[in-house]
């Protein structure tokens, strides 16, 4: 086994633990239900024969509930399975696995895999080409949160992207970040896509600078920057949250192209109102699958997709048995 497919195998070991405890713990739950307490059967005991008519009654009444056909309907069936909870986390479980398993180990290329066109992916290009006419710089913004955050994640792909292209053009990449981690991450992704073109990388090193892990004093450090070297454009992707508005207002105060994109609902409006290109909530992970053009980065996109598929498909289905 060639050592890139060892990477398959921790979904499939984790898949495997998954499922046999929600198993096992279904199973205990069952049986913990099925089996008859002391209590009831000694209490049966000791009421004789009087308690013989009540007994022939509940017998007539379970026997009536059994035979009518509204207990047997198809609602009544999911209600008795949607009883027990872990046994819909075994079958979501299932499911899931199954779907991701699938799109990791089927024989397709990168390419095989369809995305739909974001825009705003197609202008950094032009954006880059435009910086470098102008003889101007440009400013990427990772978010505000740590490197374990996905949108910062997501930020690392697009910035790697971008750092070579800028590379090619020798239009320099200011890249101001908000945890000491994060710069360690983004130095290395800096130096990779300098290295991948055969470009020296260690000013590019320089400009990846922390400024601080405080929300405004990070904010107020990245507008004095844009006020300062005045870039021709600049890119805000990850995890914003108040200073959203701040950053994209001060990039069109100086009059800079400016693409913005977060998975943060809250702040999605003010990047679409104040940038001239929004990647919108989960187009960023989208964004960042295709720049990468990594194969688990696109069979998980694809597993996303799909179990949303099936989540809104058992939904419409579940609200058209219950109105039957």
């Amino acid at each position: 086994m060639k050592i890139r497919q060892n990477s398959y195998l921790m979904p499939v070991i984790m898949c495997i633990i998954l499922s046999a405890f929600f198993s096992t713990s279904a199973e205990a739950s069952i049986s913990s239900k099925s089996l008859p307490s002391k209590k009831s059967s000694t209490a049966d005991s000791s009421t004789g024969e009087a308690a013989k008519p009540f007994a022939e009654k509940d017998k007539s009444s379970s026997a009536e509930k059994l035979d009518s056909p509204d207990e047997m309907s198809c609602t009544s069936f999911i209600s008795k399975i949607t009883e027990n909870n872990k046994i819909i986390v075994l079958i979501i479980l299932f499911f899931v696995s199954a779907e991701l398993l699938y799109n990791f180990f089927r024989k397709k290329s990168p390419e095989s895999f369809y995305v739909r066109h974001i825009p705003a992916l197609d202008a950094i290009d032009s954006i880059l080409g435009m910086s470098a006419e102008t003889g101007k710089s440009v400013l990427f913004v990772p978010g505000i949160k740590d490197v374990e955050d996905m949108q910062t994640m997501a930020a690392m792909n697009l910035l790697g992207k971008i750092s070579e292209k800028s590379s090619i053009l020798q239009v320099p990449v200011f890249v101001p970040v908000s945890h000491s981690f994060t710069m360690t991450v983004a130095q290395d992704v800096v130096k990779r896509s300098f290295i991948n073109v055969s470009k020296p990388y260690k000013e590019a090193l320089d400009r990846v600078t922390y400024l601080s892990d405080d929300q405004l004093a990070f904010a107020a450090g990245v507008i004095g920057i844009m006020n300062r070297d005045n870039p021709a454009a600049c890119f805000f992707f990850g995890n914003f949250l108040a200073e959203s508005l701040l950053l994209s207002e001060s990039a069109a105060a100086i009059g800079c192209v400016s693409i913005g994109g977060t998975a943060e609902t809250s702040q999605i409006p003010f990047f679409i109102v104040s940038c001239d290109y929004t990647i919108i909530g989960e187009e960023l992970f989208a964004a960042s699958a295709c720049v990468s053009k990594s194969e688990k980065d696109l069979a998980t996109l694809r597993t996303l997709d799909m179990i949303k598929l099936i989540s809104i498909a058992v939904i419409l289905a579940g609200c058209i048995i219950k109105m039957v």
